[in-house]
Parts: structure tokens; C-alpha cells; sequence
């Protein structure tokens, strides 16, 4: 079978607010591991870009498969944006026992530290310093000085017979994350995607820097990458820095891809703002308009995100509050648009008739920005910072028409929107 989906969520566990010591998708890892673990005599090499990276249990895996002769290549963000606040209780899953009480930053640190300066001859870890910005009004980031692109959960199995297999999910299998609705999917054997996944990893490997030859006193909000032209195919692919307009790209195929619409349209995932947008002084068309066309069209809309704007302190507020209001104004009095908050929806998929759309990716103005030169001087709530660089998100999408991989996307929406926390606000 060419694809497999695998689902994870709070209810399936006893405490929703655990941190778990596997990481916050625990039957996503077990099936990834079961993968590795199958497959790990036939593949030649593994390629992870993964946002956050301090899973032990993970590590430990690649680092036996490594030493099998595997090589592993692992992609991440620098250590500097993981959160190192607020330790927690991180609890063995099996035993319901404390491990350690530590910060994503400190179960990242034990990684980095123990592992990577050339010690295993067959693992590499990279950092991709790349960071995305385009207004000096950017307030004090969370996450470290300044946001950092890489934010795909993007997997490459490459096997000694020259055949590829891939994997994106919507989790980042971080430990110190709590466990959110995710998914997993495996593509296994279709020839199509393996050349899009191929060229991504050669090209994030020349724009990534090895632990070893890291300066982790730099700043890195300069770090320049070049752009190239990139043909995206209409099934899948990817959008990075280093592929110029491939986010406007993708979002013109999403675009059209609900313009054909006949049925159905089910938008699931953790930020939803399709709205429309300036981008260098030219403003484009966001996902709404084309989506109030077809609910007038009698096609059922239904939307499921994490956040909601309103006066209700019961919902997770959207970063950008002004604009999710704008777009809210615009759907609220559609009679075929229906709307559903779960705070713990982390999914990134659109169910379009009989066809799924999967990313790692949320459906918000700012993923689908690219802009080749951006020069900010001075930024006003984080004084002595600047920043020169392209404008771009990393992430991943692929196009899925298979029947019973389709149905079980729909089976987990139904699920979800079923769940006693969750709540339809239109």
C-alpha cells in the first residue's frame, strides 16, 4: 500500500496535561519506530527535518541505525530557539514515573552535547539558522530572539535499492510539548514525490550549518541564502527560502484546487486565517474569497482550528486577532459555513471532495509570504537586532486521491468535531 496514516490525540491518554518522556505524540513515535525498525536493514540513508528536535527515545533509535551503517542526517533549529522556560515533570509513560524536570531547552542541550561533535561516524546533526521577518514591529519572540523558519516535519527513507519512501506529520515529537490531535503519513513507493524530497534535503544540507562548525555565539539573524527557480508539481512539494515564490506557488494550487470544489470543503488545522493580504506592496487574494464562492455554490464548509478571537477568555486567542476578526466578519453569515474550536487541534489538512490536501503548514497570510529581500535595520521592540534575508517558511504538502486514505482524514474530522471540547461557534 503506497500510503499509511497513523492519528494521535489527548483522549487517548489518562492525563492531557502529562509531558511524556517519548514526547508529546507517543503512538506516532511507536509507529515511526515500528518503520525504522522493519525497514532498518534495507535503508541506506535517513533524512529528518524536524522544527524541534530533543526526542531521546528517537535519537536513540537513529543513533543504533547509525551504527548499523545507515547514515542519518538530521535537520532542526538552532539551540537557542527552544524554550528554556518553565521546567516540568517529565513522566515515564509505561510507569507513570518522574524522569527528569527540565525545559525543552535542557532535554535539547543533552542531546546536542552528548552526541553530535563527530562522535558517531554515520550521524550528522545540522542546524538551519535561517530566520523569516518582515516588519520591525515583530514583538519579543517566545521562542528564542527571532522565529526561525525551519517549522516542516518533513521525513526521506532512502533504501539501498535506490527506492524512497517519505513521511511529513503535523507533530513535532518534541518532549516538553503536550500531546495534540496529529497525524502521520507515510508515502511508500511513489516514484512522483521522490525527486521533489531529494532535491529539498540536497539543497537544506548546502543552507545548513553541522553542529561542529556551528557558532552558537553569532547571530545568525543575517544569514543569507540563495534562491532558485523551482517547478512545483500540482501533488506535492515543498516551500523554503531557497525556493523562490514556491509559498505563493502552493497557495495558487490550493486555490484552485477549491475553486473545483463540488461537495465538500473541510479546512482542519491549528491556525486558520485564509484571508487576503499585502505581500511587497501587492495585495493578493488569500484561500477566503475562493471559499465563500463555493459555499454560495451550496458546497458544506466546514473549518476546525485551535484558536478563536473573541471576548470569551474559554478560547485560545490567534496571535493576530485583527485579522482573524476580519476574515471571521466575512464567513460568519454564510449559511453553509460551519466553524468548530478544539484547543488541541495541531493538524495541518483540507478535505476537498474526494481528495486530501496535507501539509506541515498552517492556512494563515503568513505561510504562503515569500519575499526576496527583506532589510529591517532596527526593530522596535527588540532593540539591537536587525535582520537582511528572504521572507519564507519551510514546510511540506502533498495531494492525496486514495479512497480509503481520504476516508479516514474524514473519519478523524468527524471524530474531533464529536469531542466533548470541543465547540461550534457558528
Amino acid at each position: 500500500m503506497p500510503y499509511e496514516v497513523f492519528f494521535d490525540g489527548p483522549e487517548y491518554y489518562e492525563n492531557k496535561f502529562d509531558f511524556y518522556s517519548c514526547g508529546s505524540s507517543p503512538k506516532l513515535l511507536k509507529h515511526l519506530l515500528e518503520y525504522l525498525n522493519k525497514n532498518g536493514d534495507s535503508l541506506a540513508e535517513i533524512n529528518i527535518a524536524l522544527y524541534l528536535f530533543n526526542n531521546k527515545l528517537l535519537n536513540e533509535n537513529l543513533i543504533a541505525l547509525s551504527e548499523r551503517g545507515t547514515k542519518v542526517n538530521v535537520y532542526t533549529i538552532p539551540i537557542e530557539g527552544y524554550d528554556a522556560e518553565s521546567a516540568k515533570d517529565i513522566i515515564d509513560i509505561e510507569t507513570r514515573l518522574v524522569i527528569s524536570n527540565q525545559t525543552k531547552y535542557e532535554v535539547a542541550k543533552d542531546i546536542f552535547e552528548n552526541h553530535f561533535y563527530n562522535k558517531y561516524k554515520n550521524y550528522k546533526l545540522y542546524f538551519f539558522p535561517h530566520m523569516y521577518l518582515r516588519s520591525p514591529k515583530l514583538k519579543t519572540f517566545s521562542r528564542g530572539n527571532m522565529p526561525y523558519s525551519l517549522h516542516t516535519k518533513s521525513f526521506l527513507f532512502i533504501h539501498k535499492n535506490g527506492s524512497c519512501d517519505m513521511a511529513l506529520s503535523s507533530s513535532n515529537f518534541a518532549v516538553r510539548d503536550l500531546v495534540k490531535e496529529e497525524n502521520l503519513l507515510f508515502i511508500c513507493h511513489e516514484n512522483e514525490h521522490e525527486k521533489a524530497a531529494l532535491d529539498f534535503f540536497v539543497t537544506l544540507n548546502k543552507c545548513s550549518i553541522h553542529i561542529s562548525d556551528f557558532d552558537f555565539k553569532r547571530d545568525y539573524s543575517n544569514y543569507n541564502i540563495s534562491a532558485n527557480d523551482y517547478d512545483l508539481n500540482n501533488s506535492g512539494g515543498f516551500m523554503a527560502p531557497f525556493y523562490r515564490n514556491a509559498s505563493f506557488k502552493i497557495e495558487n494550487i490550493l486555490k484552485k484546487m477549491i475553486e473545483g470544489a463540488n461537495e465538500r470543503i473541510i479546512i482542519v488545522g491549528q491556525h486558520v486565517c485564509p484571508i487576503n493580504y499585502v505581500a511587497s506592496n501587492n495585495e493578493r487574494a488569500g484561500l477566503v474569497d475562493s471559499i465563500l464562492e463555493k459555499a454560495k455554490q451550496n458546497v458544506g464548509v466546514n473549518i476546525l482550528s485551535q484558536t478563536f478571537a473573541s471576548d470569551d477568555s474559554k478560547f485560545r486567542k490567534p496571535s493576530n486577532q485583527r485579522n482573524f476578526k476580519k476574515f471571521f466578519s466575512q464567513i460568519e453569515r454564510c449559511a453553509n459555513i460551519n466553524y468548530f474550536v478544539n484547543e488541541n487541534c495541531h493538524h495541518k489538512y483540507i478535505i476537498i471532495d474526494n481528495c486530501v490536501f496535507i501539509s506541515t503548514f498552517n492556512y494563515t497570510p503568513t505561510q504562503f509570504i515569500y519575499l526576496e529581500n527583506v532589510t529591517i535595520e532596527k526593530f522596535i521592540n527588540n532593540p539591537g537586532k536587525s535582520y537582511s534575508g528572504i521572507y519564507s517558511e519551510v514546510g511540506q504538502f502533498i495531494v492525496i486521491k486514495d479512497k480509503d486514505i481520504v476516508e479516514k482524514y474524514v473519519n478523524n474530522f468527524n471524530q474531533i468535531i464529536t469531542n466533548k471540547e470541543t465547540q461550534k461557534v457558528k
